[in-house]
């Protein structure tokens, strides 16, 4: 059994990044215009996917004793969500490689 450091359960609302809410791809194009794809979509809007893997993570890890999405009958003494305020590929990281930065 692992000690957990947090008492109780966290309950992880889905994170708003916007305008990237949404299944479209945002593309930049050789011209450097920025628009969303419609042949190019993520599996899950990028918040549902970050709280999905969030979730994971958490759990994986023993922080909280569970982690549970938002609308679980679960108790959970804490909540986590947030808004993304930065959402990019970083420049010299492997391809495909998404970080995030919250506040």
């Amino acid at each position: 059994m692992y000690e957990t450091v947090f008492r109780g359960g966290a309950r992880v609302a889905i994170f708003r990044i916007r305008p990237f809410d949404h299944e479209q791809m945002v593309i930049v194009a050789p011209s450097q215009a920025v628009r969303f794809s419609s042949t190019y979509k993520w599996v899950s809007p990028p918040g549902n996917m970050l709280a999905d893997k969030l979730m994971r993570d958490l759990s994986a890890a023993h922080v909280f004793e569970n982690a549970v999405p938002v609308g679980s009958p679960m108790f959970a003494a804490y909540e986590m969500g947030g808004h993304i305020y930065r959402f990019a590929l970083e420049e010299n990281a492997p391809p495909l490689t998404p970080f995030w930065i919250w506040k």
